[in-house]
């Protein structure tokens, strides 16, 4: 949805249309148009640990925030670094909960995808 709504640029807005558009639905992308190629053409589909690990997956950031708990993970940041944090929030939908979302095939598909992001940073569904 982020992409679809233009997502924060002119090259956001591309990416979808020329990658994008074509699925129907967030299941017909996850099945069908979620692989290698889409993981080099987007860089919000780029498995976290390439931005985060190096190539033994060691991580090599001091402290590891998670979207999940991203208000108190600010927080604990602002604390360490003593300085206030103030996000942006450009990226406003109604969200479900993801086991609302995801079937079965979904969740291989993600699993196969993402794997090293799910053993190295310890994701389960």
């Amino acid at each position: 949805m982020f992409l679809k709504k233009g997502g924060l640029n002119l090259h956001d807005k591309n990416a979808f249309l020329m990658h994008l558009s074509s699925f129907k639905t967030f299941e017909d992308f996850v099945l069908h148009g979620l692989d290698d190629k889409i993981l080099e053409e987007i860089i919000h589909f780029v498995p976290q640990h390439k931005f985060l690990c190096d190539n033994q997956d060691n991580i090599l950031v001091n402290y590891l925030g998670r979207f999940e708990n991203l208000d108190e993970d600010v927080k604990n940041i602002s604390s360490i670094i003593n300085r206030s944090i103030i996000l942006e929030h450009n990226n406003i939908n109604k969200k479900l909960h993801y086991k609302d979302v995801y079937n079965s095939s979904m969740i291989k598909k993600v699993q196969e995808v993402y794997c090293r992001d799910i053993e190295i940073f310890e994701y389960d569904f």
